[in-house]
């Protein structure tokens, strides 16, 4: 279990990290592990491996002898003409027995051998879909840790602006006591403030959401520290990499083709219970006083055996029938599956290119409204700008910086979906 943890941290390229707290800020590889560690989907497909390992095992039973042994002991109660020639004193009497028979199968028509095909794709299947698990819990820890490092930082620039607002607010109303602004101003700058206390209380409300989506999937709250983790990988050239990439490395989709593998088998189990069966049989009978003829009667025998059902009512015919169609379902789920990934691939790796385009429009944007709000304060202050033109530069600053933070955050989250896809 180990080596399947650190393998899906490193799917995701984000470093081990000792789950141990150190008191120190929770890393990124943390939430991850402790995510992996917990989560009961995971857990789940972990035991369903485990049942197709026994799945498999259980499948070479076929190759194997079987023994069968009876022993008993009763009491005859014998009657009709059948058993005339019977004694007197042996009409109503005990008896007792034992037997063993060993069976080997020779040939079975090829059940066994279809029958551990299936199971070793089987078990592949459920090998990579624990991967595949794995990977969708630890991309979902990932986005859940960004998401609260992200919203905490949202929720600090609402403080900021609820602040900012709350300071102009003071400046006004100490205006107006003084006669240089008027009551309106005041009304203004206050309407604003309960703007600036809306957003932040719609900021908290996303917080919230993001802590409890963190704690259901990694099983405890937030740390009060959680380390803002950077994600950098080169992108390729052309998008047409990223989907070779993704439909050559994608665990789901390398199970859904496992599975289809192990339903191609289940079509040759099916054939083959209409050929015949050879076993080789050898056993012994030990009976006393058995159906009314006194003392021992003991018999050893070894035998080959032919078994073929010829006709089952058309059962086989249909079940072989059933068998091909539930191969090509699962070769068309394959298919959908496939279209999906290079759906998601390619969508995600045309945001990160926009968004990569658009950060330094928006760091430009932001960086010149912080400029633009710093002037027109200090104008304000020297009765050259309305208060309508403070108030709109601090709103778009505050804009500004929210716009920069999330497409920040956006990039990071976008290249978690591109990496989780591959």
């Amino acid at each position: 279990m180990r080596k399947i943890l650190m393998f899906a941290l490193m799917c995701l390229f984000i470093p081990a990290a000792s789950a141990a707290d150190d008191g120190g800020a929770v890393t990124m590889g943390q939430t991850i592990r402790r995510a992996l560690e917990s989560y009961p989907e995971v857990q789940g497909k972990l035991h369903a491996f485990g049942a197709s390992r026994h799945d498999l095992e259980g499948s070479y039973s076929g190759y194997r002898p079987k023994l069968d042994v009876y022993a008993g002991v009763g009491r005859y109660n014998l009657d009709g003409d059948g058993y005339r020639y019977t004694l007197n004193n042996m009409y109503n009497h005990d008896y007792d027995g034992f037997s063993a028979v060993a069976t080997q199968p020779v040939y079975d028509g090829n059940l066994t051998n279809s029958s551990v095909k299936r199971y070793k794709y089987a078990k592949n299947m459920r090998y990579f879909d624990l991967l595949s698990t794995m990977e969708q819990v630890s991309y979902t820890a990932f986005r859940s840790h960004q998401d609260v490092v992200r919203y905490r930082e949202l929720t600090a620039l609402a403080k900021e602006n609820l602040a900012r607002h709350e300071e102009v607010l003071e400046k006004v109303r100490k205006r107006t006591q003084a006669g240089v602004d008027s009551s309106v101003n005041y009304d203004t700058a206050y309407g604003r403030v309960a703007l600036a206390k809306v957003n932040l209380i719609t900021e908290e409300s996303n917080l919230h959401d993001a802590e409890t989506q963190y704690m259901r999937i990694v099983g405890v709250a937030p740390s009060a520290e959680l380390e803002d983790h950077m994600i950098e990988i080169a992108l390729p050239a052309l998008p047409q990499e990223s989907r070779k990439a993704a439909l050559a490395g994608n665990y789901q989709l390398i199970s859904y083709a496992e599975n289809a593998e192990s339903m191609r088998h289940v079509v040759g189990e099916q054939a083959s219970r209409m050929r015949p069966k050879v076993d080789v049989r050898a056993g012994t009978y030990l009976n006393h006083d058995e159906d009314g003829t006194e003392g021992r009667k003991d018999k050893a025998f070894i035998e080959l055996v032919l078994h073929w059902n010829l006709y089952n009512g058309g059962l086989d015919k249909e079940n072989i029938k059933k068998a091909v169609e539930q191969y090509k379902e699962s070769e068309e789920l394959y298919n959908k599956l496939e279209r999906d990934v290079v759906q998601s691939v390619l969508i995600a790796y045309n945001d990160i290119k926009n968004i990569e385009a658009q950060m330094p429009n928006l760091e430009a944007h932001m960086k010149a409204a912080d400029v633009t709000r710093a002037a027109y304060t200090k104008q304000f202050e020297a009765g050259r700008r309305s208060l309508f033109d403070l108030l709109d530069s601090e709103n778009e600053y505050f804009q500004a910086k929210m716009s920069y933070a999330n497409a920040q955050s956006q990039t990071f989250l976008m290249i978690g979906t591109r990496i989780s896809r591959i």
